[in-house]
């Protein structure tokens, strides 16, 4: 299968077995961990769990040196180290090569363990956590995306606002409403003692959310007091016989003057 893989050791070539395998075959190490590598491979490419029933009757030994292109002696080498057996003792007559462990190292589920294993070592260095154990977790958690994190700091901060309000006092409640844009043309005090009595007359209850409430619906002053409270300013009266008046206080005036002279 395209792009298919098999997990290898790192220490593989320096491996017990390996050595006596090099020991029996006059081989290098090199040969014979690509031999090993081209074995497995096939086997995986062949089996689900690690059995290769051959249509062949011929010896096992022979038809695997004319498929993978090694000698007899690699194989009985790597029979006798135990990373291959040859038959089927519960049929001898049926030719076939079966691989110890398969389910540990080379099956599909085997690969899952080990690249979750990885990504899981992965994600502890990243996070530089010595405390946790090396050995793997039952979940890791996944990073959040961009968007799921500005919602979950949006409302981390809306609650330590609405809790730092809920713990203000009277006082520094009045006066974070009247430091608010909306509510500087007000007289947030006096504004809050008329929502008090009026609460008192009503039977209600002077709660925050209804004094903001009657924020919002109170007056804009006209007569820059703060108290939003609307003056209207009276212009003056005229009364009808006001310019006579003026008229004979100007004359006497005159007339006393020219007395005097």
């Amino acid at each position: 299968m395209a792009g298919d893989w098999i997990p290898i050791r790192t220490d593989l070539s320096s491996t017990q077995e390996v050595v006596e395998m090099t020991l029996m075959t006059n081989m290098s190490r090199a040969e014979v961990v690509g031999n090993l590598i081209q074995f497995w491979s096939w086997v995986q490419s062949q089996s689900e769990d690690g059995c290769v029933r051959l249509l062949s009757r011929n010896c096992p030994k022979a038809v695997l040196s004319q498929i993978l292109t090694a000698s007899e002696t690699f194989w009985n080498a790597l029979e006798k180290v135990g990373w291959v057996e040859f038959g089927d003792p519960q049929n001898p007559e049926e030719p076939s090569i079966a691989v110890p462990n398969f389910d540990r190292w080379l099956s599909n589920g085997a690969k899952k363990r080990l690249m979750e294993s990885r990504r899981k070592r992965n994600y502890r260095a990243r996070q530089d956590a010595p405390d946790l154990s090396r050995e793997c977790p039952a979940d890791v958690p996944k990073k959040p995306g961009p968007e799921k994190r500005r919602e979950e700091k949006s409302n981390k901060s809306s609650a330590r606002k609405r809790k730092r309000i809920s713990d203000m006092s009277d006082e520094e409640y009045l006066a974070h409403l009247q430091a608010r844009e909306c509510f500087r043309h007000l007289n947030v005090r006096f504004q809050f003692g008329k929502m008090t009595s009026w609460c008192e007359v009503h039977g209600a209850e002077p709660t925050r959310k209804r004094f903001v409430n009657w924020l919002n619906r109170a007056d804009a002053p006209m007569n820059g007091n703060g108290s939003g409270e609307v003056v209207i300013a009276q212009p003056p009266v005229k009364y009808a016989n006001e310019d006579k008046i003026k008229a004979y206080q100007e004359k006497q005036r005159g007339s006393g003057t020219a007395t005097e002279h």
